[in-house]
């Protein structure tokens, strides 16, 4: 309400009005007046009044009450009532007719000063009660609409309830309003430990936070995040409120993922392959546990960074490692491939390894994120060394055995050239002896 304000004046009393309506008018407030009952009941309901003084001489038993039938028109900022009697009018019977009770009485004569403190300190209640009923209606709204289930609680003991949280547990409001909190939960020893860390928490950092569970009225137990807040930080027999969000899909999710995560990681630490992720924008290196254990490394021993990449390629090689990702970066190709040599930072150790990098671009073409693995191919590269070096030895062998076996061809080759002359010689002979008359010995395989 504004500091002006609107007063209706219902009384036949016409020196009391008068005075009444001077004062009220200096101090800078609208006055409307009524001569009866049912006046004021309509200028209530049409004028929206924010103060209604009304004379107690002028309710009858038999019509409509006026408290009630006003405020029934506006549950929300209704006027302030007050009663005025007169010295030795008032009786508990005649306040009694009013079924809603009035909010103060003014008893008369008073001075005009009186009456100005009087309406001030009234017009103040009522500014004070206004914004409480506005906070209050703000705060059931948001008690009825938030998707979490909220509840406010004494000693452990529920007081209040919204249908979220009735609809989250299963239970009606009758059947969580006055009942312990150990209702919701699975066990005791879960319900006491929540409340030792919740309370504790609260009384050292003024709120509670806790990821707990509760367990439904049909049994099933659901995963919750339980925030706490007293009423008054200094006095927790007030009532603490508190949200509690149901978080079971998302634990089930991280769950998965951690089964994942450590499918992925058994599976990379037996295949010798880990895995990494590196963000261009935000210039962040991601490394899996495989990674680490590559490089010598205990998962998470030191902050995943391409500078400390670059510290465990060989020396020799480092270059050319880091040539190979920023040209593919330069040249905007979807990626690069290269087999290098580390040092091991846990035994010094020379490793070898194959990379493989897929760059992800962004709409203009841009690469925003690189996706790469990383192999130790040790056993394969001292396994195709090892063939290359046997390659090597046959071939020597085949040379050599090559070498002799020609030397043996040229020796052969050499013999039949001298029984060709031999024989030749020996038909020589063999026509010589027979010109002379002479017969060959025929037992002379020459001859």
């Amino acid at each position: 309400m504004s500091e002006s304000a609107r007063l209706l004046l219902a009384s036949d009393r016409r020196i009391w009005v008068e005075q009444t309506h001077h004062t009220a008018e200096d101090l800078g407030h609208e006055v409307i007046v009524a001569n009866n009952l049912q006046e004021c009941i309509d200028l209530a309901k049409t004028q929206d009044p924010d103060l209604i003084f009304l004379d107690g001489t002028l309710v009858d038993p038999d019509r409509e009450q006026l408290c009630p039938g006003v405020r029934d028109q506006s549950p929300l900022d209704w006027p302030f009532i007050v009663v005025v009697f007169a010295e030795g009018e008032y009786s508990e019977a005649l306040a009694d007719q009013f079924p809603d009770q009035p909010d103060s009485y003014l008893f008369l004569p008073v001075s005009r000063e009186e009456l100005a403190a009087r309406l001030t300190s009234l017009i103040r209640h009522k500014t004070a009660r206004s914004a409480l009923q506005r906070n209050e209606a703000r705060l059931r709204s948001i008690f009825r609409a938030a998707p979490v289930g909220i509840g406010l609680v004494v000693d452990r003991v529920l007081q209040e309830v919204n249908e979220q949280l009735i609809e989250m547990t299963g239970y009606s409001r009758g059947e969580l309003i006055g009942e312990s909190a150990r209702i919701l939960y699975p066990s005791e020893e879960e319900f006491q430990t929540v409340g030792r860390e919740k309370y504790g928490d609260i009384q050292e950092h003024g709120t509670g936070v806790i990821q707990t569970r509760f367990q439904r009225k049909d049994g099933e137990n659901i995963h919750v995040l339980l925030s706490s807040v007293p009423l008054e930080p200094d006095n927790l027999g007030l009532g603490v409120t508190f949200s509690a969000l149901d978080i079971t899909d998302r634990v089930v999710r991280i769950e998965e993922l951690k089964n994942t995560n450590l499918v992925l990681d058994k599976s990379q630490k037996m295949a010798r392959i880990g895995s990494w992720i590196m963000d261009l924008e935000t210039d962040r290196l991601e490394w899996t546990d495989e990674v680490f254990r590559i490089f010598g490394a205990e998962p998470g021993e030191f902050e995943a960074t391409y500078e400390a990449f670059l510290s465990f390629v060989h020396p020799e090689d480092r270059n050319e490692v880091d040539q190979a990702y920023a040209n593919s970066l330069q040249e905007g190709r979807d990626g690069y491939e290269i087999e290098h040599r580390i040092i091991r930072r846990s035994d010094g150790k020379i490793r070898h390894v194959h990379e493989k990098c897929e760059h992800i671009k962004n709409q203009q073409g841009e690469v925003v994120r690189s996706l790469g693995m990383v192999q130790d191919i040790t056993e394969r590269v001292r396994v195709r060394e090892e063939l290359r070096d046997h390659r090597k030895q046959l071939e020597r062998e085949v040379r050599k055995r090559t070498a002799e076996l020609q030397q043996m061809v040229n020796a052969m080759a050499g013999r039949e050239v001298r029984m060709a002359d031999l024989k030749r010689v020996v038909e020589k002979l063999r026509e010589q002896i027979i010109e002379a008359g002479m017969e060959p010995v025929a037992d002379d395989p020459l001859l």
